[in-house]
C-alpha cells in the first residue's frame, strides 16, 4: 500500500495503489451439524425466518467461535515452527504480567509503538491477569487497552 503524499487544490490526490494477495488454506477437518426444526415449533412467522435463526445462531455461539480456535492455533504452531514465537509457557501470577510485557515489547520492535495491538488469551490465563492489581495500572483492562499506558522498562 503506497502512503500519502502531498495534496494539490488544482489537481487533487496523488495516485496510489493497494496490493492485495491472500493465500488459500484448506481446513483440515471437515465439520457440520444437521438441524431439524420441527414444524410445530414455527409459529406463524414462518419456516424461512425460524431457520435463519437458528442458523444464525449456529454460525455465532458455535462455528465462529470454533473457526478462530483453529485459525488461532494454526498461526500458533507456524510461528513457533518458524521460530517467530516460543511454546509451552504455563501461565502463573508470578510470571503472567512480565511475559505479557515482554511479548508485547517483542512485537513493538517489529511493528513499532503506536501500532494498536490486541491480545487474544484464554479464559483461564484472563482470570489470572485479571486478579493482578498491577497489570491495571498499565493501561490494561478487559476488552481495551489505553495506549497511554506505560510498559515497565520500555
Amino acid at each position: 500500500m503506497d502512503g500519502l503524499a502531498d495534496y494539490d487544490k488544482n489537481e487533487g490526490f496523488v495516485d496510489g495503489a493497494v496490493t492485495l494477495t491472500w493465500q488459500t488454506k484448506e481446513m483440515t477437518n471437515d465439520r457440520g451439524r444437521r438441524l431439524v426444526i420441527d414444524e410445530n415449533d414455527v409459529n406463524m412467522s414462518g419456516f424461512v425466518l425460524a431457520a435463519s435463526i437458528v442458523a444464525g445462531e449456529l454460525q455465532r455461539t458455535k462455528v465462529l467461535p470454533e473457526m478462530d480456535a483453529y485459525r488461532y492455533s494454526t498461526i500458533s504452531t507456524l510461528a513457533i515452527d518458524n521460530g517467530q514465537a516460543t511454546g509451552g509457557y504455563v501461565p502463573s501470577e508470578s510470571t503472567i504480567l512480565k511475559k505479557l510485557y515482554y511479548d508485547i515489547a517483542a512485537v513493538q520492535d517489529v511493528v513499532g509503538d503506536n501500532t494498536p495491538l490486541v491480545i487474544t488469551m484464554a479464559t483461564k490465563v484472563a482470570a489470572i491477569r485479571q486478579h493482578q492489581q498491577e497489570i491495571r495500572h498499565h493501561g490494561f483492562q478487559t476488552g481495551r487497552c489505553d495506549p497511554e499506558g506505560e510498559i515497565p522498562g520500555r
